[in-house]
């Protein structure tokens, strides 16, 4: 991943939401870090689920915060 701290950074913005039962939606997620090269990576690399309802972290992409 070419940016890791953004990439940390998007990924615990979305755990907290999903925490707070507020999960962030598919077009405030385009709208925030849609334009990004780090967006799509989590895309790409599975770290993240995206439906229209709410973006949500997979298991995979909750390991990965964790250890970064």
């Amino acid at each position: 991943m070419l940016f890791p701290n953004i990439a940390a950074d998007i990924l615990e913005t979305l755990m907290e939401a999903e925490e707070k039962k507020k999960p962030i939606t598919l077009a405030e997620a385009l709208r925030r870090w849609g334009q990004a090269s780090t967006w799509e990576d989590l895309v790409d690399g599975g770290y993240i689920y995206r439906r229209q309802e709410a973006v949500t972290v997979t298991e995979y992409g909750k390991k990965w915060r964790m250890a970064h």
